[in-house]
């Protein structure tokens, strides 16, 4: 009952329409008036749809929010496994825990803070300057998230300990894209 309402208004409002530009056969008021009672049909079947008709598409209406809900957890999980797959490809290979782990801009950006105590022990293990931990570090970050191929490019950042609030030490970055070499980018000097 409900359609036939609306689907009369549509065709009183195509009407309306029709012979307001059609030459001096109904006169502008008379199409205004033709065109307000066709939206007015369709006004009163919206008004006197069903309840089941209200019903059924609320619950399609709360389908679909349950059904985006879990595509975000299910992209959260997704997330969550891939950073426990980095965190334990660099524990793995000898790297302390990261700072933080993120995609930013289509790069897998993994932070380090270090103070000079933890570089000197990585230099004892065998890793060698910041420049080979962070490069050491890049190749084993890719090879850990080429599972996943979320990206293909990467970062790792070395950060020494904060002089102050607000404030960074850089001592570099190595990056890596596909198909290209690790490079060293240095952090100001000191």
């Amino acid at each position: 009952m409900f359609a036939a309402f609306i689907l009369l208004g549509l065709v009183i409002v195509l009407a309306a329409f029709v012979l307001l530009f059609m030459p001096r056969r109904m006169s502008r008021k008379r199409s205004s008036l033709l065109a307000l009672a066709g939206f007015g049909a369709m006004f009163l079947g919206g008004a006197l749809m069903p309840e089941e008709v209200r019903l059924e598409q609320q619950r399609a209406a709360e389908q679909r929010a349950l059904e985006q809900k879990e595509e975000k957890r299910a992209e959260g999980e997704q997330l969550r496994t891939f950073e426990r797959a980095i965190a334990d490809a660099l524990s793995e290979a000898g790297f302390p825990a990261a700072q933080a782990i993120e995609i930013d801009n289509g790069r897998l950006v993994v932070t380090f803070e270090f103070d000079d105590a933890a570089l000197t022990l990585l230099e004892a293990k065998g890793f060698g300057s910041a420049r080979e931990v962070a490069s050491k570090a890049v190749i084993t970050v890719r090879n850990a998230e080429l599972p996943f191929d979320l990206v293909d490019s990467y970062r790792v950042t070395m950060n020494g300990p904060s002089p102050g609030p607000g404030l960074i030490m850089r001592y570099g970055s190595a990056r890596f894209s596909e198909g290209g070499a690790v490079a060293w980018e240095p952090g100001p000097p000191r």
